[in-house]
């Protein structure tokens, strides 16, 4: 109990968010040179290869599938239940065409132009209007079949419908840069037969990983609320020596807010200011509520400084004058009002101002 009355006593409780803070710093740096220095574009080269070559050997098995199909089918029916059973359950685009003639397709978003309609069992890659993509095709009588696969989109432009990302086959961000010639590139990929298929190349700055991203935002709100509680000991140790209720307040509000002002305008810690939480990708609601980081900060600012307002006016102050109780009931209900608005305002702008999966199944499209 001794030691519980030190820790809460106000002369100790100062150095005790001091302490805390400190050492939530030493995590937080500690953790984010952890995380950056886990990007290695070895890892990541290694990692797309493995891919492409299971990508392949899945595209081979779809093929193979399709071709005994039509063997064994003198006058292929694409509404009989055997084919329906390979091209339901088929992750691939599947093209089919009869004397020129598209016949049967299960994909409308990939345009294939006239000249790329060709049996050409050397080639596994193919440029498109809208992406790079693995291709297979196999001839049987009068009837070609194509499968493609998707290995990485690529748009004249992008916006939140379109984004030049690889597909679900590749764990990696938009940040690796693809290159058709194999020689372009940092890193070349091979296919099957150990051919240069295309080349990869990363971007200085690689995105931090979705788990990496919220571990060190939680770490920094953290970080933020104890060195809000440090900065507010030390008001309060010092209140004794300001008579002024007035001044006090405005003391504690102003130097939270000038934290708060070189935090932004600094942009610390640089490695999640440039990650997608503090930019306009999912929310942005003018000047006060930029991004969704800065939403969570400075509603946290506002926390203390309303918690500080609390602690100065409200708690255990009382109003001996009768004609002030009304105007200051009235200033009060005014206050509660407006912050219920700024709340309202908020929370649609949560709504109809970003794109943010309000899912836990979609989590992580924050990525």
């Amino acid at each position: 109990m001794r030691y519980l009355r030190l820790i809460f006593n106000l002369r100790y409780r100062w150095r005790l968010h001091g302490l805390l803070s400190l050492l939530l710093l030493t995590i937080f740096v500690s953790v984010a040179t952890y995380q950056k220095t886990q990007i290695k574009p070895e890892q990541i080269y290694k990692r797309v290869q493995q891919n492409l070559l299971q990508q392949q050997n899945d595209l081979e098995k779809q093929s193979a599938l399709i071709g005994d199909f039509f063997e064994k089918k003198s006058k292929p029916n694409f509404t009989d239940q055997q084919f329906e059973a390979i091209s339901d359950n088929s992750a691939f685009s599947i093209f089919i065409y009869k004397n020129d003639s598209l016949v049967y397709w299960n994909d409308n978003s990939i345009p294939i132009p006239m000249e790329k309609r060709v049996n050409n069992t050397n080639d596994w890659l193919i440029e498109l209007e809208n992406g790079f993509y693995l291709i297979r095709s196999i001839q049987v009588e009068n009837y070609l079949v194509q499968l493609l696969s998707l290995i990485k989109h690529e748009y004249p432009y992008q916006n939140t419908f379109l984004n030049n990302d690889f597909s679900d086959y590749y764990s990696v961000s938009g940040n690796l840069n693809f290159f058709p010639d194999p020689s372009q590139g940092d890193f070349t990929i091979h296919d099957m037969a150990n051919i240069p298929l295309f080349s990869l190349s990363i971007e200085p700055n690689q995105p931090l990983s979705l788990n990496s991203l919220l571990l060190l935002f939680i770490l920094l709100l953290l970080l933020q609320i104890t060195f809000y509680a440090f900065v507010v000991s030390l008001h309060q140790l010092m209140a004794r020596h300001i008579q002024s209720r007035t001044l006090q307040f405005a003391f504690i509000a102003f130097d939270l807010i000038l934290i708060r002002f070189l935090q932004r305008f600094f942009e610390i810690p640089g490695i999640l200011f440039d990650s997608s939480l503090f930019s306009a990708t999912f929310y942005s609601s003018g000047m006060l509520f930029p991004n969704f980081g800065e939403l969570i900060l400075n509603v946290l600012t506002f926390l203390f400084i309303a918690i500080s307002f609390y602690r100065i006016f409200i708690n255990g102050f009382n109003i001996k004058s009768s004609a002030f109780q009304p105007l200051f009931h009235f200033l009060m209900g005014l206050l509660v009002v407006g912050l219920f608005l700024l709340y309202i305002q908020t929370i649609e702008s949560l709504l109809y101002h970003s794109s943010i999966p309000f899912s836990f199944a979609e989590l992580y499209k924050l990525n």
